[in-house]
């Protein structure tokens, strides 16, 4: 298997999509399931932005990390 080769960009890219993905998942769902099960889909997301943080630390662009955090809150209207 040939090892794959990920830029910061390429990273950050697909972390946000996941973040967005997800956390969109949980809003859908928010008024048809149990409250614990958003919660583990909210869980994930903040676990992909962990994950996130963790690569690139030392590499992040200015507000990269802020975005992302951001994008794990809840908004409950």
């Amino acid at each position: 298997m040939a090892k794959r080769t990920w830029t910061y960009a390429e990273i950050t890219y697909e972390a946000e999509a996941r973040i967005n993905y997800l956390m969109e998942m949980a809003a859908k769902q928010r008024n048809t399931q149990d409250p614990q099960y958003i919660a583990i889909i909210e869980g994930l997301a903040f676990g992909a932005y962990c994950l996130w943080n963790d690569i690139t630390q030392g590499k992040q662009a200015p507000g990269d990390a802020e975005r992302l955090k951001a994008m794990t809150e809840v908004h409950r209207g």
